[in-house]
């Protein structure tokens, strides 16, 4: 399964607490509505792996537009990577729960994780999901 979710990744934050219990934010909500929104409109839900599973995950980040041209090609050319926020296991969190029940049961099947940012013109994520076929060793 291959995926793709425009526009800038929203990292899983820790629960807000009020009177009426615990809650996540709108924009984690919303962004996880967006991941499902985008996974169904390729796939059904009974697509879901069943085993252990394999998960590929690349965060495009849009390059500054204060960067001059000379940094800009470095950043396209992965000269330089991204290491600003969001952290990149926050995000794969969110990524991780909004897919629970849709491309997998849980996401305690996933057994092995590739991640990793780069830079790009637009924000993006790519998602890759698949068997995981690798015996263990």
């Amino acid at each position: 399964m291959r995926i793709t979710i425009q526009g800038k990744p929203v990292p899983k934050q820790s629960f807000r607490y009020s009177q009426k219990g615990s809650y996540s934010t709108k924009r984690v909500t919303d962004y996880a509505k967006l991941i499902k929104h985008s996974f169904l409109r390729k796939y059904k839900k009974s697509d879901k792996l069943l085993g252990p599973v394999k998960f590929t995950l690349t965060i495009y980040r849009k390059v500054p537009i204060a960067d001059s041209k000379r940094v800009k090609a470095q950043k396209l050319f992965n000269r330089i990577l991204p290491t600003v926020t969001p952290d990149l296991d926050n995000c794969m969190k969110n990524i991780f729960d909004a897919l629970n029940g849709l491309a997998y049961l849980d996401d305690k099947q996933i057994t092995t994780i590739y991640a990793k940012r780069l830079f790009a013109e637009t924000n993006y994520v790519e998602i890759i999901i698949e068997e995981d076929n690798e015996s263990a060793q």
